[in-house]
């Protein structure tokens, strides 16, 4: 399958993006509200495979099923190089705090 473009610079530039990440994380307290893993993907949500409902909303049972892969590669132990990790900025520990 031909790989899609996102279109937006800070996901085609992994490098952005984990630095992007790293600023939004140094901002937030608590673990809750930082993003600890990034998977960019290319195929939105499908109406024909049910992962939106007649009334608009996502399904997210049919979401994680559908795309269980995704979910497993964000949750490995060594995640692969498609997925993005912050990059905290400099003089920044990785919990966000200085």
């Amino acid at each position: 399958m031909a790989r899609r473009r996102i279109g937006h610079p800070a996901i085609e530039d992994p490098a952005a993006a984990a630095a992007a990440l790293g600023r939004f994380n140094a901002r937030r307290t608590g673990s809750s509200r930082r993003i600890e893993r990034l998977l960019a993907l290319t195929e939105p949500t499908s109406f024909p495979a049910g992962e939106i409902t007649d009334q608009g909303y996502l399904d997210q049972g049919a979401v994680l099923e559908r795309r269980a892969q995704f979910v497993a590669a964000l949750h490995a132990r060594s995640p692969g190089p498609e997925i993005i990790q912050p990059v905290p900025p400099a003089g920044q520990l990785s919990g966000g705090r200085p």
